[in-house]
Order: C-alpha cells, then sequence, then structure tokens
C-alpha cells in the first residue's frame, strides 16, 4: 500500500516504532493525505507525524532519586501542543480531520510510549523478578491513578480545554490521565530525541516510588533451584517439588485467591522423602522457587547433616578418580 510504514529488518533496528501492533497509529497516519501529515501550529510551527523519534539504547539505568519532581520537558507552542490540552467535547475545528484535533489521538500513543519505557526501566533494574511481579511493578507507575497524580502536579488538568461537566464527572481522574499520556506523546513526536528527553523525565519522576516498590515485591533470583541442587543433588538423589493443601488458601483460591503453598522434598543422603523447605507464592512456579530459596538458606542440623554427607561424597570420589588417574 501506497505511503505505509514497512517492519523492514534496518528500519526495526533504527528503532522508529515501538512495536508492530501499537505503531498501526501513525502507518495509519502515514496513509492519510500528505497536507494531513504535516500541521501547521499557531507559530507556523509544522508538526511532522511520520518521523517519529529514534529508540536509543537504554542509558537510564542509574538515576538520582530525589524528592522534587523533575523539570517539565519544554513542548513548544504549535499543533502538538494544542492538541495536548484540547478535548473532544471543545474542539473548535481548527484542525478538523487531522490527528491533532484533540488529545485522543496522542493518548493512544502516549500510552504505548509510556508502557514500553516503564518495561524497559523495570527489564534492566529489576531483572531477577520472575516476570508476574515485573507486570505487577510496572502496573503499579502506569495505572491512571499514578498518572493523573503526575499530571495534576504539574498544572495539567488546568490548561486543559474541556467542559465543565467533564471536570465533575466521575472520569475525571482518568481524563487526567490521558493528558499525561498525549503529553508525552507530543515529547516523543516533537523532536527526533524526543524518545530519550521523555525517557528520562518518567524515569525522574517514577524512581522515588520504585524502592517502596521493590520492598513490596518478592525479588527471587530464577537460579535458586540451580543452586539447591548444586548444594544436595547427587546420584541417585531427587528432588521434589509438590503442592501442599493448605484450607486458608485453598478458601482464598476459589474466591479468586492465586496464592499456593508448595514444598521440596528429598530423597538420597539417607532421607526418604524428607521435606527440607516449603513457601507460599503467587502460583506453583513461584512457590517452588521461593521453596528451594527456603531449602537452599536453611542452616538446620537436618540440612548441614546432608551437606556434610554431599561433601564427603564427592571429597571420596574425586580422591578415587585421582587414584585411578595417577594409578
Amino acid at each position: 500500500m501506497s505511503g505505509q510504514v514497512k517492519s523492514n529488518g534496518p528500519e526495526r533496528r533504527r528503532g522508529h516504532l515501538i512495536d508492530d501492533k501499537r505503531r498501526r497509529g501513525i502507518s495509519d497516519l502515514d496513509e492519510r493525505p500528505t497536507k494531513q501529515q504535516r500541521i501547521t501550529g499557531p507559530d507556523d510551527q509544522d508538526a511532522d507525524l511520520s518521523q517519529p523519534g529514534l529508540i536509543p539504547p537504554y542509558n537510564c539505568k542509574v538515576l538520582p532519586k530525589s524528592t522534587k519532581d523533575p523539570p517539565l520537558p519544554h513542548l513548544k507552542p504549535g499543533a502538538l501542543s494544542d492538541a495536548v490540552f484540547t478535548h473532544a467535547s471543545v474542539a473548535d475545528g481548527k484542525y478538523k480531520g487531522t490527528p491533532l484535533a484533540t488529545y485522543e489521538q496522542l493518548e493512544f500513543y502516549g500510552d504505548a510510549a509510556i508502557e514500553f519505557i516503564s518495561t524497559r526501566l523495570i527489564f534492566h533494574n529489576f531483572g531477577t523478578l520472575l516476570t508476574g511481579k515485573q507486570s505487577t511493578l510496572r502496573q503499579s507507575i502506569v495505572n491512571n491513578k499514578t498518572l493523573a497524580k503526575f499530571s495534576k502536579r504539574y498544572g495539567f488538568p488546568d490548561k486543559l480545554k474541556c467542559t465543565q461537566m467533564l471536570r465533575q464527572s466521575p472520569q475525571w481522574e482518568k481524563t487526567c490521565a490521558d493528558v499525561f499520556e498525549a503529553y508525552v506523546a507530543a515529547l516523543v513526536l516533537s523532536t527526533p530525541d524526543g524518545f530519550s528527553v521523555a525517557e528520562r523525565w518518567l524515569t525522574e519522576l517514577w524512581m522515588p516510588l520504585l524502592p517502596q516498590q521493590a520492598e513490596n515485591t518478592v525479588g527471587i533470583s530464577l537460579n535458586y533451584k540451580d543452586e539447591l541442587q548444586r548444594k544436595i543433588g547427587g546420584y541417585n538423589v531427587t528432588i521434589k517439588y509438590e503442592k501442599i493443601n493448605d484450607p486458608i488458601l485453598e478458601a482464598a483460591a476459589a474466591r479468586g485467591g492465586q496464592e499456593m503453598k508448595v514444598g521440596v522434598y528429598l530423597t538420597g543422603w539417607g532421607c526418604q522423602r524428607q521435606e527440607i523447605g516449603q513457601a507460599v507464592g503467587i502460583g506453583k512456579t513461584e512457590a517452588g522457587i521461593l521453596a528451594a530459596k527456603d531449602a537452599f538458606e536453611r542452616k538446620d542440623s537436618a540440612m548441614n547433616e546432608i551437606v556434610e554427607k554431599k561433601r564427603a561424597h564427592d571429597a571420596k570420589r574425586k580422591a578415587e578418580k585421582e587414584a585411578k588417574e595417577h594409578g
């Protein structure tokens, strides 16, 4: 199709667009007449929607935490800034028929940008979390309540052109969040380095929230099962993970709860299906890893005896191997 953005290899590597699904909005805009791709603002400033900013390598891993909000990145007067603060209820038709008539198209784009930026932040800074915990952490910083707070702290609602009825409606908080998303989109689209500007600003906004969130998010290594295997595993030694029936958790599960208790059982080193650890987690996978963590970190007499038996066994085999080699 003429004018459609192609998802070829070189363009994907240059990072022009966020992903195939979410960038269809921009692809569709490119299919419109050329005169609608470049929209002139009040000061003869053009908003070129056909050239979104590049996505650079991640470089926001270490940022100072501050109790103050970072400065608001400046958005020059023009079609983009007008659209950010224009609700459909009062659109005057100045940009009618274009993607910048109201903030709605920008909010669609900004929602995807914020999701992607928050994903990069968590992926690079909380990489040892299970994906379910990463998703929970991401949701805590991109939900409407959080974005609406940011929007209000920068005075966005006061700048929004809308009806008084909307300001008094139950949808007002979501509207404030939508305006924030639209502002992020405008930043990304306004200059070639717009993505980097938006990412650094958002990261600085989110950083004060992350330590508290991280404390409430189980940070567990995906390697605890492997570590436990190396610690006490061996020939004819089995380590099994099995669900433990718990009446309280079963009752909660009937109401939609997802927590589960899992135990770790060892057969070998003189043990016969001996429980060496247990834990509760969200789903069997997380509960199993936490149970392995519990077993790995135990230092009671039973675990010490198991570790000593493995150590003695490994030392004997090593001595036998060396004697054979030098035999």
